[in-house]
């Protein structure tokens, strides 16, 4: 049976709102969006896309977005790659590897085997470095305000704030399931390439930005937005 033609025009107009207020949103509180409209265009679009699609399927869980979800993700993780120079991400400074020999040498003879492994060889230097990407990624003064406006970080909190708090309601757990697992490959896919990139962490960018939404949604009691 097919919807009223006024449930589907109030549809439409929910998901216009959403895409204005998010493309308005972006050139507002991210000096990074503003500039790389400019430098790539590309770049600038998927990130946008992705943002509105992540944004409009937990309000409103449909199907058709979470498609969009995916392919905008892939998009987005194929553009942080290519200008993403992983190659530098692993790679040491000559300064880097003096540091190395000089802290092998603080070990004595006993131990220099165990010297060798821990500040030389290549699959522990490799773990370290994942770690350290890790951190980065998960480290917010590294979004704010660098990337973001400074003034939006306290609605990033309470947007996550709120968002860990309904992962506790059931009508909410499969958005929160499937939001929360892009989270993770993001912040896992930039531990395994870097933070460095040329345009920096932009995969990370649309979920930063989903809960700067929610917490300007909260704050301004717009309760609506999140009713079926």
């Amino acid at each position: 049976m097919s919807l009223p033609f006024k449930y589907k025009l109030d549809y439409i107009w929910k998901v216009v709102y959403i895409v204005l207020i998010t493309l308005v949103f972006y050139l507002i509180i991210s000096k990074w969006f503003r500039n790389i409209l400019y430098e790539n265009l590309t770049v600038a679009l998927v990130v946008l896309l992705n943002s509105i699609f992540v944004t409009i399927y937990f309000l409103d869980y449909k199907k058709i977005f979470a498609k969009l979800i995916i392919i905008s993700f892939g998009l987005l993780l194929i553009l942080q790659v290519r200008t993403t120079n992983i190659r530098n991400t692993y790679s040491f400074t000559p300064s880097e590897i003096d540091m190395q020999i000089t802290r092998m040498n603080y070990y004595p003879p006993r131990l220099a085997k165990i010297g060798y492994i821990l500040e030389y060889k290549k699959e522990i230097k490799i773990s370290e470095r994942f770690i350290e990407n890790f951190i980065e990624a998960v480290d917010f003064s590294e979004y704010f305000p660098d990337y973001f406006s400074f003034l939006s970080l306290p609605l990033f909190f309470g947007g996550l704030f709120w968002f860990i708090k309904i992962s506790l309601m059931k009508d909410f757990k499969d958005k929160l399931k499937n939001v929360g697992k892009l989270l993770l490959l993001s912040v896992f896919a930039l531990s395994v390439f870097g933070n460095n990139g040329k345009y920096g962490p932009f995969l990370i960018f649309p979920y930063i930005y989903f809960f700067i939404f929610i917490g300007v949604s909260k704050l301004l009691k717009k309760d609506i937005l999140y009713e079926k």
